[in-house]
């Protein structure tokens, strides 16, 4: 399953940084366009670039920084962003 590196702003309900831990095998670009995220992590990397992201976002109170295992980027935005969570439960043809 893929993992996602990201910070949310709980102030303003929003992702300022996104990335997708990649193999290094993986098409990179090709994954970051298709999910409109900020950038890319090689997976042998991913902890330390967790923690540098960590200790760069500590100063900003409103900053959560997290590394998650999900099927998607979409999946992510509705667990963590509850403004899009409920827009999702509005659409035409959900129960």
């Amino acid at each position: 399953m893929p993992k996602y590196l990201f910070s949310y702003d709980r102030k303003d309900s929003s992702f300022p940084e996104r990335y997708r831990v990649v193999g290094a095998d993986e098409d990179a670009e090709f994954l970051r366009k298709n999910e409109n995220l900020t950038g890319t992590v090689v997976d042998s990397k991913a902890i330390e670039f967790l923690e540098d992201m960590t200790a760069r976002c500590q100063s900003n109170g409103s900053l959560t920084v997290e590394l998650v295992d999900a099927p998607h980027w979409q999946f992510v935005e509705l667990r963590f962003n509850p403004a899009k969570a409920e827009e999702a439960n509005h659409r035409p043809g959900t129960p």
